[in-house]
């Protein structure tokens, strides 16, 4: 029995010391602005780009719903599109505008697609994080609400991982080496697909 509590508090003082480690040199959910010289967010690798449809983005840029918090911030301070919110104020404005019966919910891409016919054209920023071989995926992924098209997807994995009891270490799990970069990739996108981009980007 005591051989074992020695063994819990040494997985214990190994994590609390990872932690440590990576708060000293990285940050986590930080937002940011675009750095003036780049106009990106400061990464320090590059996403994988998996999708990247063409599309007249300048007919989307009025606005973009994205997942409350960073993302929606961040994106925000890419500064191309004129409004970011969340799913929470679209819900909101749906309400506020008698739509509540046309657009019952805006979940899937049915309803995200009549939410896009009823009350405006929109997109729609989503991240997802999964298991895959191995290794921990981030993927950020662009939506067309109107027509449901995956316009754009990037990610970037995670390859060394730990589990320690209850708890899943993935190294780099950070904004400079999981976050950043996707938003660097969104950002390149925007400016492969967009006439009005570089009068639009936060220098």
């Amino acid at each position: 029995m005591r051989s074992l509590s020695i063994l819990k508090l040494m997985k214990l003082l190994l994590t609390s010391s990872l932690c440590l480690v990576f708060a000293s040199c990285s940050t986590i959910y930080k937002v940011v602005p675009l750095d003036s010289k780049t106009q990106q967010f400061p990464a320090d690798r590059i996403a994988t780009v998996l999708v990247s449809e063409p599309f007249d983005l300048d007919s989307r840029k009025e606005l973009i719903v994205a997942p409350r918090g960073f993302y929606e911030e961040m994106i925000s301070n890419i500064g191309y599109f004129s409004e970011v919110i969340d799913f929470s104020v679209l819900e909101e404005r749906i309400i506020s505008k008698g739509l509540q019966d046309k657009v019952p919910s805006t979940e899937g891409l049915i309803g995200l697609s009549n939410a896009a016919k009823y009350y405006k054209s929109f997109l729609v920023c989503g991240v997802n994080e999964f298991v895959e071989g191995g290794t921990l995926v981030h993927q950020l992924n662009l939506y067309d609400a109107s027509t449901g098209i995956l316009l754009f997807a990037c990610k970037v994995g995670l390859q060394h991982q730990t589990l320690l009891e209850s708890m899943f270490i993935a190294d780099g799990v950070d904004d400079q080496h999981t976050y950043y970069p996707l938003l660097n990739s969104l950002i390149s996108y925007i400016r492969s697909n967009s006439k009005t981009a570089e009068d639009r980007l936060h220098n």
